[in-house]
């Protein structure tokens, strides 16, 4: 699934590079909040199948489903939507040039990821499901992060991105998840419910 929209990222990164360089700011901005929203789009296409019938999936690969698997593969799918949202982003934090305060923020945020797990696992007897939980809300303040950081190298209107792309592209998401999930509650779960 990720690398799905790894394919669609890589095409749009050469424009949103070009269009910086001509200095052509609003141009890039739509093409960033564009390519954002098509890749959470994109995304949500792919994973929401496997995301409603996870449980099922997870039994015909392995047959009997371990504790929590079907816990970490929702989770890392995700994630992973989060993660791809913010690719076009840092397309154009990497285009300014000045991506050191960038590496730092993301960089810190997600090392915080390992010791905080460690503490919850070791100090307050989480389950292990709280490793991806965190991963979660790091890889959402990081993508949260991204954009007020591109918004401080240039000109870039991050409450109308936050609504446009994060409000309006997940009320999307949860709208469209509903007939899917209506329909896997009530067939039961074979190869033709994924479909």
């Amino acid at each position: 699934i990720l690398q799905f929209s790894n394919n669609f990222y890589m095409s749009v990164r050469p424009q949103v590079t070009k269009y910086y360089a001509r200095n052509e700011i609003k141009e890039m901005n739509k093409l960033v909040f564009r390519s954002s929203k098509m890749t959470l789009y994109l995304m949500l296409i792919l994973s929401l199948p496997v995301l409603i019938e996870t449980h099922y999936i997870l039994s015909l690969w392995l047959g009997q489903v371990p504790d929590y698997a079907v816990d970490f593969v929702r989770y890392m799918i995700v994630i992973s939507i989060i993660e791809s949202m913010g690719y076009p982003i840092i397309t154009a934090v990497q285009a300014t040039g000045k991506i050191a305060k960038y590496q730092i923020v993301q960089g810190t945020l997600t090392a915080l990821n390992i010791p905080i797990s460690y503490i919850l696992l070791k100090y307050f007897d989480c389950q292990a499901n709280i490793v991806f939980q965190v991963s979660f809300i790091i890889t959402t303040m990081v993508a949260i992060a991204r954009v007020i950081i591109l918004s401080k190298l240039i000109t870039f209107p991050v409450k109308e991105y936050f609504y446009q792309v994060f409000f309006k592209g997940l009320s999307v998401g949860m709208l469209a998840a509903i007939l899917p999930f209506c329909i896997h509650r009530t067939l039961e779960s074979n190869i033709f419910s994924l479909s």
